[in-house]
């Protein structure tokens, strides 16, 4: 996501990132931080999926993107092993 922001503009913006959103609202919202850092973080993910729609936004999207990065990385520190998951056939990235 801060990749196709960083490069696009969200120029490329489709349901294929609808679904990687989801992915990680899901992950990171799953009880692994309290309760306001998922809320931030879910917070986050609907500002970015909103300008990517094209919504107004009253938000940071650059320190959205820091701090979903940094969620990120706290996510996987936390949970070292690979995460198996089906393959979606609506996803084309």
């Amino acid at each position: 996501m801060s990749d196709e922001f960083a490069r696009n503009g969200y120029a490329n913006w489709d349901a294929g990132y609808e679904i990687l959103s989801a992915f990680l609202v899901s992950h990171l919202t799953d009880g692994t931080f309290g309760p306001q850092t998922s809320a931030g973080v879910k917070k986050d993910i609907e500002m970015v999926t909103r300008y990517a729609r094209r919504e107004k936004v009253d938000h940071d999207l650059e320190e959205a993107h820091m701090r979903l990065q940094e969620a990120v990385v706290a996510w996987c520190n936390r949970h070292p092993a690979l995460v198996a998951h089906a393959t979606n056939p609506n996803l084309k990235r």
